[in-house]
């Protein structure tokens, strides 16, 4: 007895199970929102920013940092500190309008605009600092006349400070140097 397959069968065979696997398709544009997310969280740190600099009373050395009166601008553009030294930075917000609310986060160098653009979704009861990576520590907002304070204990280097306030942080900003003495 004979057997014949018939064409469009051979045909099916041949075409169902391909000699090589076929790769992962690329993730679609609804995806990658997600995988940005993930890929942000590993970014996050465990701590509060604002936290991490709370104001403990000690007597340290202190900076003050204020705007420019009432534009964005910080009228300290360069703040030096001592490394390894304990030093408290004000923002005193001398500023008159109410829209010129600031603050100061400090970050790593070269991140101010990543992190001036992950504040929004900080919000304002974060008071717009971000939970990344590149944050190492921050004031909360100072309303006009208002002053917040920040005590910082960095390692010698350049880092960077900007204001997170919604907009601000293209025009507010600064370098902090950390020295050995």
């Amino acid at each position: 007895m004979r057997t014949l397959l018939s064409l469009p069968l051979v045909a099916l065979m041949f075409t169902a199970c391909p000699a090589e696997p076929t790769p992962a398709p690329a993730p679609t544009a609804a995806q990658e929102p997600e995988a940005k997310k993930e890929e942000a969280k590993k970014e996050e740190p465990k701590v509060d920013p604002i936290e991490v600099g709370a104001d403990d009373g000690g007597d340290y050395p202190e900076i003050v940092v204020e705007p420019e009166g009432d534009q964005m601008k910080f009228a300290t553009e360069e703040i030096t500190v001592k490394a390894g030294e304990k030093t408290r930075i004000k923002m005193k917000n001398t500023a008159t309008v109410a829209a010129m609310v600031h603050n100061i986060v400090i970050v790593k160098k070269g991140s101010g605009e990543k992190v001036g653009q992950a504040a929004m979704a900080a919000g304002e009861a974060k008071h717009y600092v971000p939970a990344h990576a590149d944050v190492i520590a921050a004031t909360k907002l100072a309303k006009p006349g208002e002053t917040t304070t920040v005590v910082v204990e960095l390692p010698e280097g350049e880092y960077d400070f900007i204001c997170t306030f919604p907009g601000h942080y293209m025009m507010m900003k600064g370098v902090v140097k950390a020295v050995a003495e």
